[in-house]
């Protein structure tokens, strides 16, 4: 819970949180922390601890994190052994996923594939044909959720059976948004709940 309080404070980017949760020992002693403790860590002035000093929206998370539950949605913090290793080397990579299904975020080969949201004919078909060639290779394909290419990609994952994730509202490498999982070798990746 106090990972994803962290995630919500104004001016406390991921960058910044690693550094608090580096400092401090762990997200939870990031709020048992003063005023004045807290700007002496580098990077947090006045203004970003009395954000972070403020911070009462904890009963919203709880309520939030029951609702993700529900849903099946996974939170999975940047410390995790299920966090996309390849994401660890970015200092502004989130600090917590979200994410919906089954997908192996650590696969050893990762293809992500976007482009035109108005894909002609060929465009379609040589994305189908990529798709079909990439099987052989067990690859996981990420994109968005765009019309045109990122559509055309997933939909050749399901029909060839490859392993896809769906990031919709690209930020950074992760989505903002969680989508119904409807088929079953899709997954969903956020970095918001």
């Amino acid at each position: 819970m106090y990972l994803m309080a962290i995630t919500r404070i104004d001016g406390v980017g991921a960058s910044l949180a690693k550094n608090l949760i580096g400092f401090c020992g762990s997200a939870s002693a990031v709020f048992s922390k003063t005023k004045s403790q807290l700007q002496k860590i580098p990077g947090i002035g006045y203004l970003t601890a009395n954000n972070i000093h403020q911070f009462n929206e904890f009963d919203g998370l709880i309520k939030e994190m029951e609702l993700n539950v529900k849903r099946g949605i996974q939170s999975i913090p940047y410390t995790d052994s299920l966090y996309p290793t390849r994401l660890k080397n970015y200092d502004d990579s989130p600090v917590l996923i979200y994410v919906k299904g089954q997908l192996n975020l650590n696969s050893k080969r990762i293809v992500s594939i976007v482009g035109t949201r108005t894909s002609t004919p060929y465009g379609r078909n040589f994305t189908f044909e990529l798709i079909q060639k990439l099987k052989q290779h067990e690859v996981v394909v990420l994109s968005g959720l765009a019309n045109g290419t990122d559509t055309n990609a997933h939909q050749a994952c399901v029909k060839y059976g490859l392993p896809t994730g769906e990031c919709w509202g690209m930020d950074s490498l992760l989505c903002t948004q969680v989508l119904i999982n409807h088929f079953q070798r899709r997954c969903f990746i956020t970095v918001h709940s």
